[in-house]
């Protein structure tokens, strides 16, 4: 049943996503075209190329951050929706509320991401005049000639920003299960509330973890015999073995405790649909 929860969920918002990834990739593709063929300096076209080239970046970077806002915005509405008149309906289902969670949790996540892909993949293809994928490169071949790991560095970071992802749609979903009874005369509003409160919470754990891993790697840098005064490619490969140490154990505790997070809202998520469910 959740399979089909899922499919639902995917039927339900394919169509706006596509369309909204759709104007994101074609403006790029534009603003590539338009970059690739600036006039000489002083022609008479190189004011009207100026105008021409502002206007598609502005529409561009509107597009962009239009679709991360609207990824949000239909993450949010999905799940409150269900927990409005549309509940009397989802919750006769034969599901158990966690089925409910998930039913809209993974489309958010896959929606999420791909979102991020798209418009990284789009800027990638705008700024492809500045010739960023040869420098890329040839900075990925200099760190990996000083035994550093660019690729775990990589990996890590995914994982840090997919386990950010799951902690904050799931800090909305308490938020939503949550606010009904917080204040009963207004879900909306105890929905606001207790948003600020989750959220209030989720960055004073933050701030505690930050303080901490930020110690352990300044703790770090300081012994480091050969960093201090130097540039990052005067660094040895004992320097960029200790990086690589810390930075692994500064990724991997924010991924554990973002995931431990996730879970914990999880369990209260459950707890309100499962005990306290008010759809008034």
């Amino acid at each position: 049943m959740l399979g089909k929860l899922i499919k639902y969920e995917f039927k339900a918002t394919t169509q706006i996503f596509l369309l909204t990834y759709a104007v994101v990739v074609v403006l790029a593709g534009i603003n590539a075209l338009i970059l690739a063929m600036k006039p000489a300096t002083g022609s008479g076209a190189d004011v009207l190329y100026a105008g021409a080239s502002s206007i598609m970046t502005l529409l561009f970077g509107t597009a962009a951050f239009a679709a991360f806002l609207l990824t949000i915005v239909i993450i949010i509405v999905r799940f409150y929706r269900m927990l409005g008149d549309e509940g009397y309906l989802w919750f006769t289902l034969p599901v158990t509320p966690a089925q409910q969670i998930f039913g809209k949790l993974i489309p958010a996540v896959v929606w999420t991401v791909t979102t991020t892909i798209v418009t990284l993949a789009s800027v990638g293809l705008a700024t492809l005049h500045l010739k960023w994928f040869s420098q890329l490169g040839a900075t990925w071949r200099a760190l990996v000639a000083q035994r550093a790991h660019p690729g775990v560095w990589l990996v890590c970071f995914f994982v840090f920003m997919l386990a950010s992802l799951l902690v904050n749609t799931m800090v909305f979903y308490t938020s939503m299960s949550w606010g009904p009874n917080l204040i009963k005369s207004s879900r909306l509003g105890g929905s606001v509330v207790a948003y600020i409160i989750c959220y209030c919470g989720l960055e004073a754990v933050n701030l505690a973890g930050f303080l901490i891993m930020a110690k352990l790697f300044f703790d770090a840098v300081d012994a480091l015999p050969s960093s201090h005064g130097t540039t990052l490619p005067d660094l040895t490969p004992q320097d960029w073995a200790a990086f690589n140490h810390v930075g692994a154990i500064f990724g991997s505790y924010f991924a554990v405790e973002y995931l431990v997070l996730a879970v914990v809202c999880f369990i209260i998520t459950r707890y309100f649909l499962t005990r306290k469910l008010n759809l008034a």
